[in-house]
């Protein structure tokens, strides 16, 4: 997503069926190997490196 008011601004948001999920993927050793590459690259297309967020679902809508 890009902010309307700053298109310099880029947000991906990842929604997981649990946190427990969350936590695992983010604590796999060979996935963080992966992303190395892919965050040295994002901080030098973007100002700086990828900040993250957890968030707690509090309703969800469907068309």
């Amino acid at each position: 997503m890009r902010d309307q008011k700053d298109p310099s601004q880029v947000y991906m948001l990842v929604v997981f069926e649990s946190e427990e999920r969350a936590r695992a993927r983010e604590n796999d050793q060979r996935r963080q190997e992966g992303l190395q590459a892919v965050r040295a690259t994002m901080a030098e297309i973007f100002d700086g490196a990828p900040e993250f967020v957890d968030l707690t679902v509090v309703e969800e809508t469907s068309p």
